[in-house]
C-alpha cells in the first residue's frame, strides 16, 4: 500500500475520523451526537475502508483512523492505536434453506471446497453456493483468517462479490447460498426476511454470546492515530470508554473496557497525560 507523506500543517482544526464504515455505522455516528452538543464538539466523520483510515492519518487529514482488521501485520502496525470493540460476523443463507446451525469445522470445509453439498450438513441435496467478498488483501481480515488460516485459498467453487452490498444481495438471491458478513450490514436484510441467520456451534450471533466467548466469529474494531492532540481527542475517548459510550457500542457490537484497551493497544498520549 502506498504511503502519503505527512504534512503537519494539514491537520484539520476539528476532530476528524476516516476509515471503516462498519465502525461509523455501528456506533460512531450515534456516539458523536452528544459530543456535538458541547461548545467544542466539532467533529467530522468520513467512511471508507481500512486503507482509507491509514492513509488519512498518515497524510494528517484525519486525527483518527477506523480499522475493522487487526493492527498486527497491517500497514498500521507502527502506529498508535486503541481497540474499541468487536464486530459480530454472521453466517447468512437464503430463508428457504432448512439448515439452522453449522459448526466452525463445517464452515472451514466449505471455505476450502471440501464440502460442497448441503446434504452433508443436514440440508437438502443441492450444491452449496458459497458467496465470498475477499477484501482487505493486505490485512489479516478476520473471516479469511478464521476460516482459511490466512494462507489457504478460498474454494474454487465459489461466487465472488465486489462489495459488501453485492455479497449480501447474492446470498439473498440463491436458495442454496451461504456467506459471512458483518451483522451491522446484514441486519436490515435479515429484518426484512431476505436473509436467514445460521447459528455457529449452537450459538446465536448476539452481543452476549460473543462477549462470553460462545460465538466464535468476531472481528476487531480498532482506532489508530499518529499524533496525540489531547484537547480534542481525549474527550472523545473518555466518552467512548464511559458507561454511556459502552452502552451505545453494545447495541450492535461487543464493547471493550478502557482497562483492556489500554493494556492491549498502544495508547501513547492518552496514558501519559492522564
Amino acid at each position: 500500500m502506498a504511503e502519503l507523506k505527512k504534512v503537519a500543517s494539514t491537520w484539520p482544526n476539528r476532530l476528524t475520523f476516516a476509515g471503516s464504515r462498519l465502525i461509523k455505522n455501528a456506533f460512531l455516528d450515534e456516539m458523536i451526537q452528544p459530543i456535538r452538543q458541547t461548545p467544542t464538539g466539532k467533529i467530522m466523520v468520513y467512511g471508507g475502508g481500512c486503507d482509507d483510515g491509514v492513509l488519512a492519518v498518515q497524510a494528517s487529514r484525519a486525527h483518527i483512523g477506523n480499522l475493522c482488521c487487526p493492527i498486527k501485520g497491517s500497514p498500521a502496525s507502527e502506529m498508535n492505536w486503541l481497540p474499541v470493540g468487536h464486530d459480530i460476523k454472521v453466517v447468512v443463507t437464503h430463508p428457504d434453506n432448512p439448515v439452522t446451525n453449522i459448526t466452525m469445522g463445517a464452515l472451514r470445509d466449505i471455505a476450502r471446497g471440501r464440502v460442497r453439498n448441503w446434504k452433508h450438513l443436514g440440508g437438502t441435496e443441492r450444491p452449496i453456493a458459497l458467496v465470498v467478498h475477499d477484501h482487505c488483501p493486505t490485512y489479516f481480515e478476520p473471516v479469511r483468517t478464521l476460516l482459511l488460516g490466512g494462507a489457504d485459498p478460498w474454494s474454487g467453487h465459489r461466487l465472488s462479490a465486489t462489495t459488501d452490498e453485492d455479497h449480501l444481495r447474492q446470498v439473498a438471491r440463491f436458495p442454496s447460498s451461504i456467506g459471512i458478513n458483518s451483522w451491522i450490514l446484514a441486519e436490515p436484510l435479515v429484518r426484512r426476511g431476505e436473509l436467514k441467520i445460521v447459528h455457529v456451534d449452537g450459538s446465536p450471533p448476539t452481543v452476549a454470546s460473543a462477549e462470553n466467548g460462545d460465538y466464535p466469529l468476531t472481528g476487531p474494531f480498532n482506532m489508530i492515530f499518529s499524533e496525540w492532540n489531547d484537547g480534542i481527542m481525549r474527550p472523545f475517548f473518555d466518552f467512548l470508554y464511559s458507561p454511556q459510550g459502552q452502552a451505545i457500542i453494545s447495541r450492535k457490537a461487543v464493547p471493550i473496557s478502557k482497562d483492556k484497551a489500554l493494556a492491549q493497544g498502544r495508547p501513547a498520549g492518552y496514558v501519559r497525560q492522564a
